[in-house]
């Protein structure tokens, strides 16, 4: 699991988000609890928030809420819950998550 999350930081840093991605994609299939996996959902929930893709985001962002209630990415998880909900035009569901935001 720190092979394929190391792949997809080296990716990353080389400018191949392809590469990075699919590395993600691969950890948090194979390993979706593993502490590594925290940064894999944050990235594809980034990832896809900014290809328009917000349900998708919305679904990542989620397993960071779900898997890791004591994440240091927690809040920033909700706050693009919020923004993902406020782009699919669910305004209250949107603000349920902005006010979860620390």
């Amino acid at each position: 699991e720190q092979a394929l999350y190391l792949r997809g930081k080296a990716s990353k840093e080389l400018g191949d988000q392809k590469g990075e991605i699919a590395a993600f994609e691969e950890l948090r299939k194979k390993y979706p609890r593993s502490d590594f996996s925290q940064e894999a959902y944050f990235r594809l929930g980034n990832y896809y928030y900014n290809q328009k893709r917000y349900k998708e985001a919305i679904e990542e962002f989620d397993k960071i809420i779900q898997f890791f209630p004591q994440s240091p990415l927690l809040s920033e998880s909700n706050y693009w819950m919020g923004w993902s909900y406020f782009k699919l035009t669910d305004y209250k569901k949107a603000s349920e998550y902005f006010n979860k935001v620390e």
